[in-house]
């Protein structure tokens, strides 16, 4: 039993460390999610723009 303790110990300060890496790795791949998905959205707008300038031109040339 008190063995059992004794190795809980040992690794609870493992444990805790790992838990903050593992949140800080959570938090790093929401802001790259994040990032990824504004990207995405710019990309997206400024290809719709660039279309809806396309027309606007070709209408007009024409």
């Amino acid at each position: 039993m008190a063995r059992c303790n004794h190795g809980a110990v040992m690794l609870n300060p493992l444990y805790s460390r790992g838990k903050e890496k593992i949140q800080k790795e959570i938090v790093m791949f929401k802001t790259l999610r994040m990032w990824i998905t504004l990207a995405a959205a710019m990309m997206i707008a400024t290809k719709a723009f660039a279309a809806d300038q396309l027309t606007e031109t070709v209408k007009n040339g024409c």
